[in-house]
């Protein structure tokens, strides 16, 4: 064969750069929390939605989730790049409020962010570097905050979208004339699941969620008469939690402070109840700071467990409850209404399995992970 037919067939056998079809370029996405799922860092529900997305992205898109902490270091989880930096400290202490410019690199490789918390001033930097650098920004909040600096150059309007974990959510936000969507959220179904061979204990309730004064157990013990009760949480407020149980006196409570999320799907699924007491007004009958739940996790996984969770009307719990299940729904600080609630739910054993059945559909059809991230990938695209 001459040269020149040697060339012909290499010519034949590889096509021209411009006749292959060009693959699309994958989104890269860079989620930024400034606490994540860790006993090193915060154990929350914020930063269990925020580690649930990234994870659930990761399969559909590049994604980073880059936190902050103690020590520095980088990891793969399935697809999730998963990077912690040491910031040069906390803005008055708050873990929430880290100081830092170690994400500026960060920024350069992506196309995408997507700010976990809004009232921070990690947030407010991220907004001027992103829109300086040219990116696009998303904030989402997830009801924690500390100081901010740069409020007069009213950074959040840099934002091209405001994606919030409900509707009450977005309700609660001045947008600054930036648009705005509820994302909501999903759950971990690999975690949170039925166990079928779990025994049921008659007359056991769960409450799950960090020990706060907003998470309302000062009206669960006064609505507790002979159930069993078990507290699963971190006492983030230690003298709260000694209230709630000088309050409970000899009733049936018990506290588990410590759990993995193992022995917490163990204990959902022994229970015949779980109950979210959130409220606005602490023990001493005034109003609290804030709004409580913006999204709520907990409840959901215990829905996702196969257990009814019975809710007060705050915040987004009306959004997540039951459709049409007036029985799973109190009002909000009314004990009485609470123990009446209860004490229909627990006197009727195949009536709470049957809900709880229904409470595992309602969850695996509404709250998934992939539908939150088509929401997401949809508004960095359109935004």
């Amino acid at each position: 064969m001459t040269p020149s037919g040697v060339m012909e067939n290499s010519l034949r056998s590889h096509p021209s750069r411009s006749s292959r079809t060009a693959r699309p370029r994958r989104m890269k996405v860079l989620h930024i929390s400034p606490t994540y799922l860790s006993a090193h860092s915060v154990v929350g529900g914020a930063e269990r939605y925020v580690h649930g997305l990234a994870r659930a992205m990761s399969r559909k898109t590049e994604t980073t989730l880059l936190s902050f902490g103690p020590r520095a270091f980088h990891t793969v989880e399935g697809e999730l790049r998963f990077c912690v930096h040491k910031p040069l400290g906390y803005i008055a202490g708050n873990r929430i409020n880290p100081l830092a410019v170690s994400f500026v690199p960060e920024i350069l490789k992506h196309d995408v962010i997507h700010c976990h918390q809004i009232f921070t001033f990690l947030t407010e930097m991220v907004l001027l570097v992103g829109s300086l650098l040219g990116r696009k920004v998303f904030v989402t909040d997830h009801g924690g905050g500390g100081r901010t600096f740069l409020r007069r150059l009213r950074l959040r309007r840099k934002a091209r979208g405001f994606l919030t974990v409900s509707q009450f959510s977005l309700s609660q936000l001045d947008l600054e004339g930036v648009p705005g969507a509820a994302i909501n959220g999903g759950i971990e179904f690999d975690r949170f699941r039925p166990l079928p061979l779990t025994e049921k204990v008659a007359g056991r309730i769960v409450v799950l969620g960090r020990i706060l004064p907003h998470k309302g157990l000062h009206h669960l013990v006064e609505a507790l008469w002979e159930e069993e009760l078990i507290i699963v949480g971190i006492p983030t407020d230690p003298d709260y939690l000694s209230e709630v149980v000088a309050k409970a006196g000899s009733k049936r409570v018990r506290v588990v402070e410590s759990a993995t999320d193992e022995e917490v799907v163990e204990l959902l699924n022994s229970a015949q109840l779980a109950v979210f007491p959130s409220t606005r007004s602490g023990p001493d009958g005034h109003m609290l700071p804030g709004e409580p739940e913006l999204f709520g996790q907990a409840p959901l996984e215990a829905m996702a467990c196969g257990i009814p969770a019975l809710v007060s009307d705050v915040g987004s719990f009306p959004e997540i409850a039951l459709p049409d299940c007036p029985g799973l729904m109190f009002k909000e600080g009314d004990a009485q209404d609470l123990r009446e609630k209860m004490s229909t739910l627990m006197a009727d054993v195949d009536g709470c399995v049957q809900l709880g059945e229904r409470c595992l559909k309602h969850v695996r059809s509404t709250f998934t992970w992939d539908r939150t991230v088509a929401r997401c990938l949809s508004a960095y695209e359109k935004l």
